[in-house]
């Protein structure tokens, strides 16, 4: 039978990993204000988990960035944020870090789209990787403003995100919106400068 997991938005503080059946991993454009339409992503079979993003977020207050349905008679296995972070700092380094490799593997086929890290071997891409933190942005929160001190580098997951630059005058001008898979603020690694321009989520976007 089908049954809600969770539901895209709603708070999140659990892993899950399939015991056995099926589920549908599926998101909604929350832009639109009606006509809502779940558009499907993928499904999760016997052996894969979902839902890492709630354990492994910096964000205590993170908020699903899909939802989840069981398609048939499912068994989930689960753990819980507090009980997975509480386990990392109890295993040995190395179960922990094959934990974290999981999460690299993910970032890995995003980073290649980067330019400057394109050449890079796939184990030094896997390494990188393994440096990203999820967090979340609600649609029409900044994210950054020109003139802040740049620090980190973003990789959209999902979701969208407008450019913007103001003129002399003050007055704001639109550059370009990027989607998924795509990055910005990669000045900030390279160069100890200002930003040059101002990001904001157009959509629920997860970074």
């Amino acid at each position: 039978p089908s049954t809600r997991i969770f539901t895209q938005g709603e708070e999140g503080h659990e892993l899950f990993i399939v015991g056995q059946g099926q589920v549908d991993i599926t998101i909604t454009d929350t832009n639109k204000t009606a006509n809502k339409t779940e558009q499907f992503l993928c499904n999760k079979n016997k052996g894969d988990f979902f839902g890492e993003t709630a354990v492994l977020s910096s964000q205590t207050n993170y908020a699903r960035a899909a939802s989840a349905t069981t398609t048939d008679h499912t068994t989930l296995l689960s753990v819980t944020r507090a009980k997975f972070q509480k386990y990392l700092t109890s295993i040995e380094t190395s179960l922990a870090q094959n934990i974290t490799n999981i999460m690299g593997e993910r970032m890995t086929h995003y980073l290649k789209k980067i330019d400057f890290l394109g050449g890079l071997d796939e184990w030094k891409l896997q390494l990188l990787g393994n440096l990203f933190r999820f967090q979340t942005k609600e649609g029409g929160q900044l994210i950054f403003e020109e003139g802040d001190r740049g620090r980190q580098l973003f990789v959209i997951s999902k979701g969208n995100v407008g450019i913007s630059v103001k003129d002399e005058d003050g007055n704001v001008i639109k550059l370009s919106n990027l989607n998924e898979g795509d990055y910005f603020g990669e000045i900030a690694l390279m160069v100890d400068m200002p930003r040059t321009a101002t990001v904001s989520a157009n959509e629920r976007c997860l970074l």
